[in-house]
């Protein structure tokens, strides 16, 4: 009767393997999912498959396996199911299958050391990997793998290779400080989110400000002769002044400062308009210092809305008003 092989020479064989299969480089380094066939994808799944019960073989080769307990042979058999399971998963890239596949031969280790890695579902070690493979299916990215979470994946792949012996306590070590990353890239990948979600609420409300400017501007000019240095300047300046209130007031076309602006455009349009009759300039005349008080008043509230030239605008306007204040009566033809 064989003695039965001791748990120490099994890990110690393992340990052996672990190193042996850190000094190789992991089979897929990059995998780009532009140009990558399904049968292509299916193949390099296979070829992972088949490297693991490589390593199991070797393991083998290297112990008697007559004397192996056959409940350590069932643990082996268990720790490979669980990475073929793994491996099988549509949902995580093949780049970051190939990285995690080489803690294939550490798990066999860990599984010989302490058994609760599968009866204990917050064993961290079984927790370290399960987190591994979540956060790769969500944040690898095949054709940029500095962008999410490829390298804090290949860290902890590298650390557990290089610094795990015997001793357990590293897999809660290497899922705290995993995790931690994983929140911070939630909380940027969020940010980003955040910002292009306002960004493009921004875009639309811009939009429907500008339409609302646009159309006031356009149903006052209609139907009346409006000079054209002052029809630019209501087309181009006070539209904006119109935009921004839309943009800034809570009430936009129902605020107070949205009334006003309309008005004074109401008030430049009609001081403005060539004079059909005596009795119409005369009005004009005897109305229009007050119009110009209420002109002047109405530029200086509002002038924290766009551009605030007040004194070019205001000169603009009285030049036209005086303009018509001095040119031939018009008859309507």
């Amino acid at each position: 009767i064989n003695n039965p092989l001791p748990q120490a020479e099994l890990v110690s064989a393992l340990h052996q393997l672990q190193q042996d299969s850190r000094e190789r480089e992991p089979q897929v380094a990059a995998s780009p999912a532009a140009g990558i066939s399904q049968q292509d994808s299916n193949a390099m799944v296979q070829n992972l498959v088949a490297s693991l019960s490589a390593e199991r073989d070797r393991l083998f080769d290297g112990v008697d396996r007559r004397r192996m307990p056959a409940a350590d042979t069932q643990i082996i058999d268990l720790v490979g199911m669980m990475f073929e399971y793994m491996l099988k998963d549509d949902g995580i890239p093949n780049v970051a299958k190939a990285e995690l596949s080489r803690l294939h031969t550490p798990y066999l280790k860990v599984a010989i050391i302490d058994k609760g890695l599968f009866t204990n579902t917050r064993h961290p070690a079984h927790e370290l990997l399960n987190t591994l493979a979540r956060a790769s299916a969500r944040w690898v990215f095949d054709d940029n793998l500095e962008r999410g979470i490829f390298p804090s994946v290949h860290n902890v792949v590298e650390r557990v290779l290089a610094e795990f012996e015997n001793n357990l306590d590293i897999f809660s070590e290497l899922l705290e400080l995993f995790t931690a990353n994983v929140h911070d890239l939630e909380i940027k990948s969020a940010a980003i989110e955040k910002r292009s979600q306002q960004a493009a609420e921004g875009k639309e409300k811009l939009g429907v400000a500008r339409q609302h400017a646009a159309k006031a501007i356009a149903e006052r000019v209609a139907d009346h002769t409006v000079p054209a240095p002052v029809k630019k300047l209501l087309q181009d300046v006070w539209q904006e002044k119109l935009m921004f209130i839309y943009l800034r007031e809570p009430d936009a076309a129902e605020s107070d400062s949205w009334a006003l602006a309309v008005q004074t455009v109401d008030a430049i349009i009609w001081s403005v308009e060539p004079r059909s009759s005596t009795e119409a300039l005369a009005e004009l005349r005897e109305r229009l210092p007050e119009v110009q008080k209420q002109i002047e008043l109405a530029f200086e509230t509002l002038s924290a809305y766009g551009i605030s030239s007040n004194d070019s605008h205001l000169a603009l306007i009285r030049d036209v008003q005086q303009a018509i204040l001095t040119a031939p009566v018009k008859k309507p033809v």
